[in-house]
């Protein structure tokens, strides 16, 4: 015999309103990566590391409206921004780092010390 969950009432992301809002603030966020590679394409006398530096500030900036707005701030995309930020600015300025292992030792520990979700694990057993 299953205990029925009690229902619970949807958070504010799941509004219509701020879903739509979500949803356009992407798009804009894409509108302006798009114009970035673009831009960078045509204007090939670029130093390297902008592309990075630029698609950091895009995530931040779109992250910084959602926190602005009370859109739930993506974390993904904070983490992307942060590693973007540090290849930009090491390729910037010349100091080349070796960031494909760097990146791949992060995705490694995040997915090692990454906190679980959802119901424990006798819950779930108990709706079986």
């Amino acid at each position: 015999m299953s205990v029925p969950l009690p229902q619970v009432p949807l958070p504010d992301y799941q509004t219509e309103v701020t879903r739509r809002k979500d949803q356009r603030l992407s798009q804009i966020c894409w509108g302006l990566f798009l114009i970035m590679v673009g831009g960078l394409i045509y204007w090939q006398n670029v130093p390297p590391g902008v592309w990075f530096i630029g698609s950091a500030l895009i995530l931040l900036g779109g992250n910084a409206v959602r926190s602005l707005t009370n859109i739930p701030v993506r974390t993904g995309e904070l983490i992307l921004a942060g590693i973007f930020m540090v290849v930009g600015l090491s390729t910037f300025s010349g100091f080349n780092l070796p960031w494909l292992p760097i990146l791949l030792i992060l995705i490694g520990a995040s997915l090692i010390f990454r906190t679980p979700t959802g119901a424990p694990r006798e819950h779930r057993r108990r709706e079986r």
